[in-house]
Parts: C-alpha cells; structure tokens; sequence
C-alpha cells in the first residue's frame, strides 16, 4: 500500500454563528511548506502532475453538476408529462 501526505484540503462550513461564512462554502488550501518539499522533490513533473489532477477533480465537480442539472430537468420534464393538459375551451388567443 503506498504511503500518502496530505498536500490539499478541501471542506465546507456546515454552520456559522457569524455572516462572515455562508453554509455549504467551499474552504481549502494547500499547505506551502508541504507544497514547496513537494516541487522541491518532484519539480515540473510533479507540478504538471499536480495541476492535471487538480483539473481532474475540477472536471469531477463539473461532470457530476451536470449529471444532477440532467437528471432534474428529465424528472421536471416526467412531473409535466404526468399532469393532465389544462383546457378551458377558449381558442381565441
């Protein structure tokens, strides 16, 4: 099992006593001191390495967006479906 160092943290506030924060804020960093041993280590590779998994877990957020904006329109669209056409026999309009 390869052993693993923390390099990105990532949470969300889940509540607040002030309006500084808002619930369901993303928080995160990367810590320098970490990151700088890691670039020192691992230079332009690990920087591209780095940068490409970054723009994965980017596109990992993007992908599942987009699955759930899809997955609600296809439900809107079952709801409208479902219900019964509205008429009131007025064909002027």
């Amino acid at each position: 099992m390869p052993q693993r160092k923390e390099l990105v943290t990532v949470t969300f506030v889940t509540d607040h006593s002030t309006g500084v924060y808002h619930v369901g804020e993303p928080d995160g960093l990367i810590q320098e001191a970490t990151l700088n041993a890691y670039l020192a280590q691992f230079g332009e590779r690990g920087k591209n390495e780095l940068i490409q998994h970054l723009a994965f877990l980017q596109h990992q957020v993007i992908g599942k967006w987009i699955r759930l904006q899809n997955a609600n329109h296809a439900d809107c669209c079952a709801r409208v479906a479902e219900e019964p056409a509205a008429t009131s026999g007025d064909t002027s309009a």
